[in-house]
């Protein structure tokens, strides 16, 4: 009898979502803990450790305003056209 990994893996998913109190019982906690994470590691860059995140921040938004004036007067359509 050959085995058919495709049947052997359709098998496991029904049967596995076949109870959606225990996936929602296991899908709670992994939640929360996501939502959490951010909040920690907010915590954990605030005063000297969050300044070269903010730096960073800086430096792209004064590029992104650089390379806007640089080309505000190019079309958008003249880099197709060549």
């Amino acid at each position: 009898m050959e085995l058919n990994s495709g049947h052997i893996l359709d098998q496991a998913r029904s049967g596995f979502f076949a109870v959606p109190a225990a996936a929602s019982f296991t899908a709670v906690p992994r939640s929360l803990a996501s939502s959490l994470s951010p909040s920690i590691a907010g915590a954990l860059y605030t005063g000297a450790m969050a300044t070269p995140l903010a730096l960073c921040g800086v430096l792209k938004s004064v590029y992104d305003v650089a390379l806007l004036v640089m080309f505000r007067k190019v079309p958008p359509g003249d880099r197709a056209a060549r």
